[in-house]
């Protein structure tokens, strides 16, 4: 009868020893979901065209031209008759070219208005 006593206290002591170390994860993984929520707010739309595609674009499209991973952008504009149109394939993405899911819209329209001025077929060399 001790033996169980015994047996039942430790598993107890176990559970309570286990539930303080998982509130303390919890705890942890709330304050760190703020923290990034915090920045995420703090830089939101703050990133410009250029830094955008710099981020997001670049590795695929390296100054706009084509690569092993992305083909040229440079003639984009051909393709895309409105903005809507081009806005809509970077949400979305199409075949290798991955969705853009984390732009905000401010980030979305500043990336837009980049491709335009920098790679309409009249400001190319």
């Amino acid at each position: 009868m001790p033996s169980i006593i015994l047996s039942f206290l430790l598993i107890m002591l176990a559970s309570v020893l286990n539930g303080c170390v998982m509130t303390e994860e919890v705890k942890r993984i709330k304050a760190s979901k703020n923290n990034q929520d915090k920045y995420l707010e703090i830089t939101k739309g703050y990133l410009n065209g250029k830094q955008i595609f710099i981020r997001s674009c670049n590795t695929c499209h390296p100054g706009g031209k084509a690569s092993p991973t992305g083909p040229s952008i440079e003639n984009f504009a051909r393709k895309f008759k409105t903005t809507n149109e081009l806005k809509q394939f970077i949400l979305k993405g199409k075949a290798s070219m991955p969705a853009q899911t984390i732009l905000t819209k401010e980030e979305l329209e500043n990336l837009v208005q980049y491709l335009y001025a920098e790679f309409q077929p009249s400001n190319l060399n």
